[in-house]
């Protein structure tokens, strides 16, 4: 073989491949190659699937304000607005719980009225 054989890319393939077959040294080195490789790519998408997650939690975010706001309201059309949610109706006797801002119904205390004891049914 001439030396112009050698710097064919067939040759060049040949010889790579079977220096990774028969050289340990070689394959160690392939082989710690594809590893950290393999590690980086898996990097790479753990970081692309946080900045997505982020960007994603983010327009979830801003979504409702962006729903309040009247900055995108054309000529003539009407302001969006949220609607409010109806006051609960109060009973003909009055109301006989307390709402509490959580919206869990608290009893009332009971009111004593001049000369009633407990004991007595009037």
């Amino acid at each position: 073989m001439a030396i112009e054989d050698y710097l064919d890319p067939e040759v060049g393939v040949a010889v790579a491949v079977s220096a990774v077959v028969f050289s340990p040294p070689v394959r160690r080195v392939v082989r710690r190659g594809a590893v950290f490789g393999l590690a980086g790519i898996m990097l790479a998408g753990d970081a692309l699937a946080t900045l997505v997650g982020g960007i994603g939690r983010g327009v979830r975010r801003v979504t409702p304000a962006l729903a309040t706001t009247d900055a995108g309201v054309g000529a003539g059309a009407a302001p969006t607005t949220m609607p409010t949610p109806p006051a609960a109706p109060a009973t003909a006797a009055g109301p006989s719980e307390a709402t509490s801002t959580a919206g869990t119904a608290k009893p009332q205390a009971r009111v004593r009225t001049a000369g009633a004891t407990e004991g007595s049914h009037e």
